[in-house]
């Protein structure tokens, strides 16, 4: 599913909704109408443990690798974006965003786990043509000439977009960057 929403630039919600609409998504994920379909909530917290893992780019890696052995190598040029992803907004008090912004976890939220497993402490606010979002960034490198995804960074919402253009492009491909 994760491959699903990085082909097609998808919010955790419309993957789920998507993956359920779709019959070309269930073939890809090997589902039929009567397998249960995980919502937007699985996804997101799936993500969130292979990137505390971190084997979420090795993920990305054997998916190319597959790509690259049914000759599927695409190196035409390349394209960097980014798109905010925005998730549901935190009702935080200022002394619990106090905390977050300084990298910590709220005490009250300790005590509950409950609490805390609803709170996403690495989201961020940012202001683009006067709106405000709340989320994170999907940084992406696209090949310009067969429009596959060659590499992704995900990020609070508030991180600038040139902090990725060191990381982004891919090296092995030599074509001009757009």
């Amino acid at each position: 599913m994760l491959v699903l929403q990085q082909l097609f630039n998808l919010s955790d919600e419309e993957l789920e909704f998507q993956a359920n609409d779709r019959r070309s998504f269930e073939k890809f994920l090997d589902l039929d109408i009567m397998n249960t379909i995980p919502d937007a909530t699985t996804v997101r917290l799936f993500r969130e443990k292979l990137r505390q893992a971190g084997i979420i780019e090795e993920l990305f890696e054997m998916f190319e690798k597959h790509l690259k052995s049914q000759g599927l190598e695409a190196k035409g040029g390349q394209i960097i974006d980014a798109t905010i992803v925005p998730i549901r907004k935190q009702r935080n008090t200022r002394e619990e965003n106090k905390d977050i912004k300084q990298e910590k976890v709220p005490e009250a939220w300790k005590k509950n786990p409950n609490r805390l497993r609803q709170k996403d402490l690495d989201a961020r606010w940012v202001k683009k043509n006067n709106l405000n979002y709340y989320g994170y960034k999907n940084s992406i490198c696209i090949d310009a000439k067969y429009g596959f995804i060659r590499r992704h960074v995900i990020t609070p919402a508030n991180r600038h977009d040139s902090q990725m253009l060191m990381v982004l492009p891919d090296g092995e491909n030599k074509e001009d960057m757009v």
